[in-house]
C-alpha cells in the first residue's frame, strides 16, 4: 500500500472532519448542558412557587372550613338559643327589685364561704 499524495490528502480531510464534528459536538453538549442547568432553576422556582401556593390553598380551605362551620344551621341555632337563654335570663334579673338580686347573692355567697369539710 503506497502513501501517495491522494492518500495523504485523504487521510487529513477525515481526520480534520472527524475532529471537527467532535469540536462541533463538543460545543452543542455543552449549550445543551447550559440549558439543562438554566430549565432546572427555573424546575426549582416554579417548584417552591407551587408549594407556597399549595400551602396557602389549603390554609385557606381550613379557614373556609372553620367559617362553614360557625355559619352552619346546627351552630347559628344553638347560638340563638344561647343568647335567647341570656335574653330570658336577663329580663328575669331586670323583673327583680335590686334587694332581691342582693339577696340571693349574699345567700349564694354564703353558701360558698360556707365551712368545708377537712379533704382526707
Amino acid at each position: 500500500m503506497e502513501l501517495d499524495f491522494r492518500m495523504l490528502f485523504s487521510l487529513g480531510t477525515a481526520l480534520c472532519t472527524v475532529v471537527a464534528a467532535f469540536v462541533v459536538v463538543k460545543q452543542k453538549v455543552s449549550e445543551v448542558e447550559k440549558a439543562i442547568n438554566v430549565l432546572s432553576k427555573k424546575y426549582s422556582v416554579m417548584d417552591t412557587a407551587l408549594d407556597n401556593n399549595n400551602m396557602q390553598t389549603e390554609s385557606l380551605a381550613k379557614a373556609v372550613d372553620v367559617l362553614r362551620e360557625i355559619n352552619s344551621p346546627k351552630q347559628l341555632r344553638e347560638a340563638t338559643r344561647e343568647q335567647e337563654n341570656h335574653a330570658v335570663r336577663l329580663t328575669t334579673i331586670e323583673g327583680q327589685t335590686i334587694p332581691a338580686v342582693l339577696e340571693r347573692v349574699a345567700k349564694l355567697e354564703h353558701q360558698h364561704n360556707g365551712r368545708h369539710p377537712p379533704i382526707i
